[in-house]
């Protein structure tokens, strides 16, 4: 509940500083509590799962749609999918956690901005070709999992890439 404050804070215009001010104290208080209840080790598998968080939803939304067309993401296969994500993210890769929407990103971290996710996905499709069957991999690459607040298409992110790279006129 404390962590719903602080995000309808940000987003209903509450001064930056205060909002995460909020933030921040729910956060603090999250990993004291998860801390305690988990103990070391399995708090570091949690704060990796929350890094990770966005890319879970992105590929259990993708693992949905496979066993629609019968051809199912095995376990193994969504939690490899997931790394390769995070791998790519630009977020991930600087210790933020994974960035698959600009709304939920400038809640996380206002100074982000609302700019489209930076997810390298030729990376993520060279590894994702090591365990994902030919078709999966088709699928994957031109399937559109739904936009929603966890994330951004994969078509409306490399869109948007590609006409930031476009020479200036």
């Amino acid at each position: 509940m404390r962590h719903e404050s602080a995000k309808n804070a940000f987003l209903t215009g509450t001064p930056e500083a205060e909002a995460q001010a909020i933030k921040d104290s729910a956060d603090a208080e999250l990993a004291a509590a998860a801390q305690e209840v988990l103990g070391a080790e399995l708090h570091e598998r949690f704060q990796l799962y929350e890094r990770q968080r966005q890319a879970w939803e992105y590929v259990a939304d993708f693992g949905c749609k496979l066993s629609l067309v019968d051809m199912p993401l095995s376990l193994e296969q969504a939690s490899r999918l997931v790394d390769a994500l995070a791998n790519a993210n630009a977020s991930f890769q600087k210790g933020g956690p994974v960035a698959m929407n600009p709304i939920v990103d400038a809640w996380r971290s206002p100074v982000a901005g609302m700019s489209l996710p930076a997810v390298d996905w030729n990376a993520v499709d060279a590894a994702a070709a090591e365990f994902l069957t030919p078709e999966q991999m088709h699928f994957f690459k031109n399937v559109c999992v739904p936009e929603h607040i966890v994330a951004y298409s994969r078509q409306k992110m490399e869109l948007h890439n590609a006409l930031q790279n476009l020479p200036a006129k």
